[in-house]
């Protein structure tokens, strides 16, 4: 990016931050390091995988089948005891009370 003042050029290098998880790249707004990925939420995003043959929980959970005869809230119920324990960890506690806190950052309520 360029920027032109009294008729000088100048280069800005602006930092393009990369998710090891999910692969999502980035401009950060401000200048600390972000806590999380904007994309998929990881607060491991700086972290590498490990080489060692095993997928990481992410790439190998699937959603589970609903079964026949099942009902919408007992299939539900079982989705989210088949998530992997990293990612029930790093999710909000107080509901979507806090909705704007965590996608834009506003104040937290209560």
């Amino acid at each position: 990016m360029r920027c032109c003042y009294d008729s000088s050029m100048v280069d800005i290098i602006l930092p393009v931050l990369s998710c090891q998880k999910c692969g999502w790249k980035w401009t950060p707004r401000k200048t600390s390091r972000p806590a999380m990925c904007p994309h998929c939420g990881s607060r491991k995003w700086e972290q590498q995988n490990e080489s060692s043959g095993v997928q990481s929980a992410a790439e190998e959970w699937k959603v589970p089948e609903r079964r026949e005869g099942e009902s919408l809230w007992a299939w539900m119920m079982r989705l989210g005891d088949s998530l992997p324990e990293e990612e029930k960890a790093s999710m909000p506690t107080d509901g979507a009370i806090n909705h704007d806190y965590y996608l834009y950052g506003s104040p937290k309520v209560g």
